[in-house]
């Protein structure tokens, strides 16, 4: 038994505000690493130099669209005639949040396909499928937005078809990319991982960067899953599952600097403790300046930037 839209869209609006103080903590908390010098007490703000800024544009960026969503949908609940408009497509409430959701999920996507490109050295080739996918996505999306603007659930038409096989192809594109960045990360730094393993004596702290890219992405990639299933069988439930997808990404993307952070300060501590102790967390790949048959691993201190990050 299926739930009538505006039940379905009720319950993704609390499911959507449940979901949105978590995100906020999470905000605060990738702000407060980001901004701050936690290396040792006390604890102070970080210079203009050392702050990442391309990181930090897109925590907010992310926070602002987001809230702009549940303000969004906060106002279509409370509404007295939504009972009448639930059922247009083509409202204008509809259509804002539809573009407010696309641009969340193509952001985030183009963040992931920056972070692949840095770990795989900068070549274009190995990012070359996860930017067809990303143009095909835009261009899915601005097609879906166009023939929903046409489209109602109280007549439907062939517009609407072509609408909901749109959104399929732009979720499918989108469940796609996120696979590929995330295993190609993860496999990335776990290589780099195998390396510093073999030369050191215990665990290298990099096989927490490992999980921490595959927990990040599991949880963005679930929720897109869902959305995804749900535009396939053309159920309510897309109201749901769309809700907390957008918030979930904003979620992933800040634990991962908070995870980073935290692990940052702890490799810190233990290096300070032990006498000649060398502190290594991140991995830059690049090509070396002299010709050889294979690429070096340039190991760098973890104070001087965080994993899956690049200071602009």
């Amino acid at each position: 038994m299926s739930l009538r839209p505006d039940a379905s869209r009720t319950g993704g609006m609390i499911l959507q505000a449940f979901l949105y103080g978590l995100y906020v903590v999470s905000v605060f908390q990738a702000l407060s690493t980001l901004l701050r010098d936690h290396s040792k007490p006390p604890c102070r703000w970080k210079k203009r130099s050392d702050i990442h800024w391309l990181t930090l544009s897109v925590c907010l960026l992310l926070w602002a669209n987001g809230t702009l969503n549940v303000c969004l949908g906060l106002v279509r609940t409370l509404r007295v005639d939504r009972i009448f408009e639930e059922e247009e497509l083509s409202g204008w409430l509809n259509l804002i949040r539809g573009s407010n959701c696309s641009l969340q999920i193509l952001l985030a996507d183009g963040i992931l396909i920056y972070r692949a490109w840095v770990v795989t050295s900068r070549d274009l080739r190995f990012i070359a499928l996860p930017l067809f996918l990303w143009a095909a996505g835009l261009a899915s999306c601005i097609t879906g937005l166009v023939f929903q603007a046409r489209s109602s659930l109280l007549m439907p038409s062939r517009n609407l078809i072509i609408m909901y096989d749109v959104w399929t192809v732009f979720w499918t594109v989108t469940v796609a990319l996120n696979i590929y960045c995330t295993s190609l990360i993860a496999y990335r730094v776990w290589k780099a991982y195998r390396m510093a393993s073999s030369n050191r004596v215990g665990r290298s702290p990099l096989f927490s960067v490992v999980v921490i890219t595959i927990e990040s992405g599991l949880l963005y990639t679930i929720t897109s899953i869902f959305a995804c299933v749900s535009t396939i069988t053309k159920s309510d439930s897309i109201f749901t599952t769309t809700a907390a997808d957008i918030i979930m990404i904003g979620i992933a993307f800040n634990l991962i600097i908070i995870c980073v952070g935290q692990r940052r300060v702890v490799e810190r501590d233990k290096s300070g403790s032990q006498p000649g102790g060398v502190m290594v967390t991140t991995i830059r790949f690049e090509y070396p300046d002299h010709p050889r048959s294979h690429r070096n691993f340039e190991m760098e201190p973890i104070a001087e930037r965080p994993p899956l990050y690049e200071k602009k």
